[in-house]
């Protein structure tokens, strides 16, 4: 594994794609100010036009409020962790629960992020940071629209492939745990924003009023509906546990305490009571007239779900927003507010843009298609890799087959395995760390899809991996990393454990290291061994561990276990 945690390395990395992104944004401004400023009646259009009508208050605020939060979005990414673990830590656990085309789409994302992490993430960071600029200025109608246009396109875009859809399509979906997401919201309010609904101030307060209440309905109906699992008091229990085990005050600690005490105590009654208070609030904010101490109760528990579920929206350093709670205060408190301004018109132009504007709005825009070139860069290089064409073609074969080495185990489930029980099925071999919180999730996840790709093959195979841990290799250890990654869904998918000097005997038999540092992560061999039915080690695949191949294993796991089958 890489640990790639230095401060100084990092700043390094990230100061030479700032480098090269504003170099880009320069360039794209210098083209941009040529065709377009040369042209005054085009300058006219965008910038120049005296006010008649002032913009409705509900719409300006909505419109910078947006702007504050794909500012607070992109300066997350900011974080050392989101940057090297936002693939592993959040990408690969929550693939196995999507759709299976989306699942394919993200391998792709996630396989462009392993390979180019600071190259995907500046670009990302610029093109939110320059998109919620340009929402806090008062560009000229005919620019504005535009702005909000690809701000709703970019929020659905990361609702769906960054956001997974806020998990509606996992199990166990719920809006104490940030569901349906913050980014669809921010779609729907730049879809006000620009379309006709949004000229009229004062229906367009009705609207968020109704968003809000559709929201809270939504939450009840999530928490009730049985296949979601929230009458399980562990499922129930899960929704905390998570911000639980993070590290905060102690007071913080002690009354998450309490709060999971009462649930394994009263789970019935505890779910009881989300779905009501959830529509209660539902019904409140479907009335016309709400008292303001409605709004202070929705925040109170907005604040209490952010906290409780969401961890501030920045805890962990893996968040790619600030979370649900306070997009869904910001819009409930507009919402209520009364009609400020006396100006309300369909066709109303903003103020004249002043000279600052027009800079900071360029080079904004420009910071925009800047990331926009290097990112569509990033996955394309990301997913035509050439190392990984290169291993998915070049596969070393053990000539004439060496016998795999016997072991004597126990599997995720405590029952006793060895190898020679798997006689007369191919055995699809490697080792992780149940603790690993980089590459092994995705290796992880790669034999997920390979059993799903494999069909009706997949029953010919046993798809087996041996702790390589030598601290954390319990039982429970694998059961854990198994429901996280989603391997607890394969049938015969074996974690295998055993006592340390077992596990010791079995990595050096098969040319493992395993490396526990006092400090950091542990360190392993990554490689995949491909054993016949007869027990002969047929194929070997190593450096399965390297950002550039991780995210394309599945096709060789599919590929090399039909051989297997066939040799």
């Amino acid at each position: 594994m890489t640990n790639l945690n230095t401060t100084t390395s990092l700043g390094q990395a990230l100061m030479q794609k700032l480098e090269l992104e504003l170099a880009i944004a320069l360039v794209i401004a210098a083209l941009f100010v040529l065709v377009v400023f040369l042209k005054s009646n085009w300058q006219k259009k965008i910038f120049d036009q005296e006010a008649k009508l002032l913009e409705p208050s509900s719409r300006k605020y909505l419109r910078k409020g947006l702007g504050i939060f794909w500012i607070l979005s992109g300066l997350l990414q900011l974080q050392p962790g989101f940057i090297f673990g936002f693939a592993s830590r959040v990408m690969a656990p929550q693939l196995s629960g999507q759709p299976f085309w989306l699942d394919n789409i993200n391998l792709w994302l996630m396989g462009a992020w392993q390979a180019h992490p600071v190259s995907a993430d500046v670009s990302t960071m610029l093109i939110e940071l320059g998109l919620g600029v340009l929402l806090l200025l008062d560009l000229k109608d005919v620019l504005q629209r535009q702005v909000l246009r690809f701000s709703f396109i970019w929020a659905l875009l990361a609702w769906v492939f960054f956001q997974f859809m806020g998990g509606l399509a996992a199990p166990q979906a719920s809006v104490v745990t940030g569901s349906p997401g913050s980014f669809v919201l921010y779609a729907i309010c730049s879809y006000f924003l620009f379309s006709e609904l949004s000229w009229d101030d004062q229906k367009l307060r009705k609207i968020l009023a109704r968003l809000v209440a559709s929201i809270w309905l939504l939450a009840a109906l999530l928490q009730v509906i049985p296949w979601e699992g929230f009458w399980n008091t562990s499922n129930l229990k899960g929704l905390f546990l998570t911000t639980a085990n993070i590290s905060q005050p102690l007071f913080l600690q002690n009354l998450l305490s309490f709060i999971i005490s009462v649930l394994s105590n009263f789970p019935f009654l505890f779910n009881l009571g989300l779905i009501s208070i959830f529509l209660l609030l539902a019904i409140v904010f479907m009335r016309k007239n709400i008292a303001s101490y409605w709004t202070i109760l929705s925040g109170l528990i907005l604040f209490f779900l952010w906290w409780i579920g969401q961890d501030f929206g920045v805890i962990g350093q893996t968040r790619v927003d600030i979370g649900l709670a306070p997009i869904v205060f910001f819009i409930t408190v507009l919402g209520q507010t009364p009609k400020l301004s006396s100006e309300e018109n369909k066709n109303y132009i903003l103020l004249k843009t002043k000279l600052f504007g027009k800079i900071v709005s360029i080079l904004s825009l420009c910071l925009v298609i800047s990331g926009l070139v290097v990112f569509g860069d990033v996955t394309v290089a990301g997913a035509i890799s050439p190392a990984t064409v290169a291993i998915a073609d070049s596969l070393p074969s053990l000539s004439g087959g060496i016998k795999a080495p016997n072991f004597n185990l126990v599997n995720q489930n405590g029952r006793p395995k060895t190898l020679s029980s798997w006689r007369g099925k191919v055995v699809v071999l490697t080792f992780l760390d149940p603790l690993c919180y980089d590459t092994c999730p995705i290796i992880g996840n790669q034999f997920v899809q390979a059993y799903k790709s494999l069909g009706s093959d997949s029953k010919k195979i046993e798809f087996v991996a041996i702790a390589a841990n030598p601290i954390s290799h319990s039982v429970a250890n694998l059961r854990a990393f198994d429901k996280e990654v989603g391997l607890s869904k394969i049938n015969n998918w074996q974690f295998l454990t055993g006592t340390t000097a077992q596990l010791e005997k079995v990595w050096h038999n098969y040319g493992v290291y395993v490396d526990a540092p006092s400090q950091g992560d542990v360190g392993h061999s990554q490689i995949i061994y491909f054993i016949d039915p007869k027990g002969r080690q047929i194929w070997v695949s190593g450096d399965t561990g390297s950002v550039s191949l991780t995210a394309s294993y599945a096709s060789l796991i599919v590929k090399y276990s039909k051989n297997t089958l066939i040799n």
